[in-house]
C-alpha cells in the first residue's frame, strides 16, 4: 500500500511538470481583471455546525442589468486562487477579454468542517 502511495506520488509529481500553466494561466498585460472575494458560510439548517469558506469571482465585465453565466466549483479553495495549480480567475479574465467564454461569475465552495465535539480534538471536513 505504502508502495502504491509512492509511486502514485510521483506519477502526480512528473504529471505537474509536464504540463506547465500556458499563456491564458497567466496575466497578460491590458486584460482587465476581476474581482476575489470570501466570504465564511456558518449557518446551516442541512448541515447544522458546519462553517464554510467560499469565493465569488466577479469578472471586471459583469454588467448586473445583464444575464451572466456561472460556474461552480466545488473544494473551491485551490481553485480560487490566482497563484494555483488551476488558477481560475486569472484563466476567467484572459478567456473573457478574448471573448472565448462569456462573461462568467465563479463560485468556489469549500467542504466545510464541523467543530470537534471535545477539546484538544480535530475539526472533522464535512464533504456531505
Amino acid at each position: 500500500m505504502r508502495l502504491l502511495f509512492l509511486l502514485a506520488s510521483a506519477t502526480i509529481a512528473l504529471a505537474a511538470e509536464d504540463y506547465p500553466p500556458g499563456p491564458d494561466s497567466q496575466p497578460q498585460p491590458g486584460v482587465p481583471q476581476g474581482e476575489v472575494k470570501k466570504f465564511t458560510f456558518e449557518t446551516s439548517k442541512l448541515f447544522p455546525g458546519t462553517k464554510r469558506d467560499w469565493w465569488l469571482y466577479v469578472p471586471k465585465q459583469y454588467n448586473a442589468a445583464k444575464p451572466a453565466c456561472a460556474m461552480v466549483f466545488f473544494d473551491g479553495g485551490g481553485f480560487a486562487k490566482p497563484d494555483s495549480g488551476f488558477r481560475v480567475p486569472v484563466v476567467f479574465d484572459n478567456l473573457i477579454a478574448k471573448k472565448d467564454m462569456p462573461v462568467t461569475v465563479g463560485i468556489f465552495i469549500s467542504p466545510g468542517t464541523v467543530a470537534a465535539s471535545e477539546p484538544g480534538k480535530k475539526d472533522r471536513s464535512n464533504r456531505s
